[in-house]
């Protein structure tokens, strides 16, 4: 499940970076599906670069806008078998790392670009609008990586204080202080802005999403079950909300609820084209790890179900 929870972290921050605007969401972004190791060196300053990316509300000349959704794989063996079986957008790999030559013939440009430390390729099978956020996004990065590539977590602070100086009932500005109180550790003033984001952006999942990770991070049962509840009941076709809640009520032994949700789970995932969730207020979300878990995952409490029964 490691790489999973990466990825709703993730997904949630692209998320909540266009909730609670007044401009209309955009009901299609291009995404730049990101493939890197998490281990490495370069993973930290790339993950404050995605940060600063969103916060630019980043898009194309057509005014498409882009989102980077990340992917990152519990070892290189793993990651690189994704690349075999289905190429990202955008593999980003460490320097000293070989790849196979079936696999390098799939992600090989003319000239990899050296970003934050790590090498990134675009598949030569990358074309079109997709290309051109991959590489919107490379340059973004490049620049990035050439000067402080961490955030200034107190100038952000500074930045969302203001806007909801300015804009108090604001629920962007309040999301964007509890994301930055976070980075900064105070638990409880980031708990208390995304909530508040969440009454005041009452139609927005995506705020519950958020506060979400922060309470798994924690290891928090009980609030993460009432807040992915909460994300549930504003949108209940999001099909990684519904794995995650298959995978709470698996960890509370519920077996039979845990099944119908992952089962849920799976038609919702397989009635979505692309890789990415699209909920109603524009926000996305990351579902290729749920489509290739989420049958071993009902094969697993099938079986725990029936030995329960059997035990009746």
């Amino acid at each position: 499940m490691t790489a999973f929870r990466l990825s709703i972290l993730c997904v949630a921050f692209v998320g909540c970076a266009s909730c609670g605007r007044k401009e209309p969401p955009v009901p299609a972004p291009i995404v730049v599906h990101v493939l890197r190791d998490p281990s490495s060196k370069f993973a930290d300053p790339l993950r404050a670069i995605e940060y600063q990316f969103a916060l630019t509300k980043p898009h194309l000349v057509n005014g498409r806008f882009v989102v980077v959704a990340t992917n990152e794989g519990d070892s290189y063996a793993k990651l690189l078998r994704r690349v075999s079986d289905r190429p990202p957008t955008l593999l980003v790999i460490d320097p000293q790392s070989e790849l196979p030559a079936d696999v390098a013939s799939l992600v090989r440009p003319v000239t990899p670009e050296s970003v934050c430390g790590g090498i990134a390729y675009i598949p030569n099978a990358i074309s079109g609008e997709e290309r051109d956020a991959a590489e919107l996004y490379l340059r973004f990065v490049e620049t990035h990586c050439h000067g402080s590539v961490s955030v200034d977590w107190k100038a952000e602070l500074a930045k969302a204080k203001a806007g909801i100086k300015n804009k108090p009932k604001s629920a962007f500005w309040h999301n964007q202080a509890g994301v930055a109180y976070d980075a900064l550790g105070d638990f409880g003033k980031a708990v208390k802005e995304l909530k508040l984001a969440s009454t005041l952006d009452p139609s927005s999942p995506a705020h519950d999403y958020t506060l979400y990770a922060l309470y798994k991070r924690k290891g928090m049962h009980a609030e993460q079950r009432e807040v992915l509840l909460d994300a549930l009941e504003r949108d209940a076709n999001n099909p990684l909300g519904r794995f995650e809640f298959a995978y709470i009520l698996e960890e509370e032994k519920h077996w039979a609820d845990s099944l119908r949700e992952y089962q849920v789970a799976r038609r919702l995932a397989a009635s979505v084209k692309g890789p990415m969730y699209i909920d109603p207020r524009g926000g996305g979300y990351e579902i290729d790890v749920v489509r290739e878990e989420v049958d071993q995952a009902i094969e697993r409490v099938s079986k725990l179900n029936e030995s329960a029964q059997h035990q009746k």
